[in-house]
């Protein structure tokens, strides 16, 4: 397995993943009704479904992003033999650095 040079991939903005604080109203709407003057319900159905689907597009829109990013399908074994195959090529480059260095001392 040879290592592949990463290529420069843009990261998603923050807001992409700013979907927790509408998901937070939206469960509190769920377990505490609020109510007009008049008694009756402002959280309708409608209006719940509503912003669960706003809430699910971004939450798949953001999934969508994270899956575009590069390497994100690697498994950790397959990390590991890269992270393997890094640790002996630093051992072979240190050797060849120590072999310099031990025969640049005597000339």
């Amino acid at each position: 397995m040879t290592a592949s040079h990463p290529t420069p991939h843009s990261i998603p903005p923050p807001q992409t993943f700013d979907f927790i604080p509408d998901l937070q109203t939206l469960l509190s709407n769920l377990t505490i009704p609020s109510n007009n003057t008049d008694g009756s319900s402002t959280n309708s159905h409608k209006d719940l479904a509503a912003d669960a689907a706003s809430i699910k597009i971004k939450i798949n829109k953001a999934r969508l992003l994270v899956d575009s990013l590069p390497d994100v399908g690697r498994t950790l074994e397959m990390q590991d033999a890269e992270i393997s195959e890094l640790h002996a090529k630093i051992d072979g480059l240190r050797a060849v650095l120590t072999h310099i260095v031990e025969n640049g001392r005597g000339r």
